[in-house]
């Protein structure tokens, strides 16, 4: 008898499997990828954090060095940032007028301490018996009883610095940055 049985192949017995397809590899752009924004932006700090930022970032930035300045009782160091201005007296002394209003005399002549403040963009010789420190100044104005120019320094510097009409236009240009 003839054998009519079909030969069976080992692999007929499983069903044939299809294979996996590897998917196509992505492109990726080159470099870093972009930086995660976030949706609201902080909100500003509250004033007085950004006083004290403004303190601090300028204490860190500052090139200069605290001025000394002795009384009978002890010898004080100001922080250039503290000062308000700086004038001439009578008896030729400086007198030191500092953001809170308090006043300091110190034996000096202003052309060495401009020279010594030099280095520090903040102060400005507004005129030739003013030094000032024009991130203190508040208010540029024509005062009214002797029609001549001047800046305060808001409510706790009593004093006033005078402008000479030659320096007005460079102190707008400093105080409008």
């Amino acid at each position: 008898m003839k054998n009519t049985k079909k030969p069976v192949s080992r692999n007929s017995s499983k069903r044939k499997q299809a294979k996996p397809t590897i998917p196509a590899p992505v492109k990726r752009p080159r470099g870093r990828p972009p930086k995660a924004r976030p949706e609201n932006p902080p909100a500003p700090p509250p004033a007085q954090d950004a006083q004290l930022l403004e303190t601090l970032l300028l204490r860190l930035v500052s090139p200069l060095k605290s001025l000394p300045v002795q009384t009978n009782e002890a010898v004080f160091y100001i922080r250039p940032e503290d000062i308000a201005y700086l004038t001439t007296t009578e008896d030729r002394r400086i007198l030191i007028v500092d953001r809170s209003g308090r006043e300091w005399q110190r034996f000096d002549m202003l052309s060495a301490l401009e020279k010594r403040l030099s280095p520090d963009p903040r102060f400005f010789r507004s005129h030739k018996s003013f030094l000032i420190n024009v991130f203190a100044v508040k208010t540029l104005r024509k005062n009214p009883e002797t029609n001549a120019l001047e800046v305060t320094f808001g409510d706790q510097v009593k004093g006033a610095a005078a402008v000479s009409a030659g320096n007005l236009k460079q102190l707008r240009a400093l105080l409008e940055l």
